[in-house]
C-alpha cells in the first residue's frame, strides 16, 4: 500500500510540474498576441494607414499586366528551363 501512495504522489507531481509549464506557456502565448496587437493598434492609428491600404487593395484588384506575345503566337522565352523535372 505504501508503494502504492508512493507511485501516486509522483505522478501527481510529474502533473503538476507539467499543468505549471503549460500555463507558462499559455501565459507566454498571450503575452505574444497582447504585444503583436498592440502593435497592430499602433500601425493602425498611423495617420494615413487606412488610405494607404485602401490604395494598396484597389492595385491588388487590378489584373496583373501581360506580357507582349511573340507575333508568332508564343510567349516570350523567360530564362527559365520549362523541362527542369525532365
Amino acid at each position: 500500500e505504501r508503494q502504492l501512495l508512493q507511485n501516486a504522489l509522483v505522478r501527481t507531481q510529474a502533473l503538476t510540474a507539467k499543468k505549471a509549464q503549460m500555463k507558462t506557456e499559455f501565459i507566454n502565448k498571450l503575452r505574444l498576441i497582447s504585444d503583436r496587437a498592440s502593435e497592430a493598434l499602433t500601425l493602425f492609428e498611423t495617420p494615413g494607414f487606412a488610405q494607404e491600404v485602401a490604395r494598396e487593395a484597389e492595385q491588388a484588384d487590378q489584373p496583373p499586366e501581360t506580357p507582349p506575345s511573340d507575333p508568332s503566337g508564343q510567349t516570350p522565352d523567360t530564362g527559365e528551363d520549362d523541362h527542369a523535372a525532365d
